[in-house]
């Protein structure tokens, strides 16, 4: 099991697990219209931002059963937003990454900063061996950021995920751990 040194900061942030008591201003960001747009959920209610956050307090770690690690993000000891990360293949391990940025805190650079640790992370800790963020087309400040922290756009599929009440497109991102700078590792054979 991999040891991570929780929080992390970085130089304006500190990135730590979920707990009970960010249900407030998750609920805040989640009740939003124009930040569920492009999310497969929501606007969400106090009891649905409440859950939101239930899940994401169970994701402590890509190594644990969950095979997932959700980190919020901080700014001066205001919480700006999170970054998820789960294993979609464990065994070759590959992962995905999700992120959503409180609109307050929207371009400024904390999320690129975020999702930059949290790849760090994910690539010299866990040794994740590729990364793919899964992103609407029409979300393009995702797509900058994708591409902002050195996700190459690997293909643009059409219209294979339906999510309220219309089908939408995809673009797929990807980061391979050769990418991030860390040395190659093999995959596991059990």
């Amino acid at each position: 099991m991999t040891h991570v040194m929780l929080p992390l900061r970085t130089e304006r942030l500190e990135l730590r697990l979920h707990r009970e008591s960010d249900a407030w201003w998750m609920h805040r960001i989640l009740s939003r219209a124009d930040v569920c747009r492009y999310l497969p959920y929501g606007p969400l209610s106090e009891e649905g931002a409440r859950e939101k956050n239930r899940e994401r307090m169970a994701r402590t770690g890509l190594d644990d059963d969950a095979g997932a690690l959700s980190l919020a993000f901080e700014v001066e000891g205001k919480p700006a937003g999170w970054v998820s990360t789960w294993y979609t293949d464990r065994d070759y391990r590959i992962a995905e990454i999700g992120w959503t940025v409180d609109p307050e805190y929207s371009r400024r650079g904390f999320g690129t900063e975020a999702v930059t640790a949290t790849l760090k992370l994910a690539f010299e800790q866990y040794g994740v061996h590729r990364v793919v963020a899964r992103v609407d087309p029409r979300n393009t400040a995702s797509a900058a950021l994708a591409r902002r922290v050195g996700m190459s756009c690997e293909g643009h599929q059409r219209k294979d995920f339906w999510n309220k009440g219309e089908w939408n497109d995809t673009l797929i991102f990807a980061l391979l751990e050769e990418d991030s700078g860390v040395e190659t590792r093999t995959p596991r054979s059990d």
